[in-house]
């Protein structure tokens, strides 16, 4: 899956991160499927983890989150279908974020390589959440 786009949202534990996932392939390529997490970037969270899965590398202590450095690049996500316990309705529910495997050939026959690791900012507020 592609992030083709992140957009900040209020829910009810407070700030959240919206992120558009585009599928790139399979039976359900260009369809989207949206995920949550909380917008808190630390070691621990959501967020973080699934920054490094995009990155596909560790994170450097000194960088500051920027939703920018998420834009098009590939993850492989685990999605799951639940059903809401009030409706009754099925819905998908993105599991898990992982660094994306696949390979996908070029025009000149070589292999698209995932993009480089995210780069270095000096410290900000950790308040604040760049959008």
């Amino acid at each position: 899956a592609q992030i083709v786009e992140m957009e900040s949202a209020e829910g009810t534990f407070g700030a959240q991160v919206k992120f558009t996932f585009s599928i790139i392939g399979g039976d359900y390529a260009e369809h989207t499927l949206l995920g949550w997490c909380s917008a808190k970037f630390s070691p621990r969270s959501k967020l973080y983890q699934w920054s490094k899965a995009a990155f596909n590398a560790a994170i450097p202590a000194e960088y500051n989150f920027s939703s920018a450095d998420l834009m098009d690049r590939l993850v492989t996500i685990t999605v799951v279908t639940q059903t809401n316990d009030e409706t009754g309705a099925e819905y998908n529910k993105i599991t898990d974020v992982r660094p994306y495997r696949g390979q996908a050939a070029n025009e000149s026959g070589g292999v698209t390589q995932q993009a480089p690791p995210p780069p270095l900012s000096p410290p900000v507020n950790d308040n604040d959440i760049p959008f």
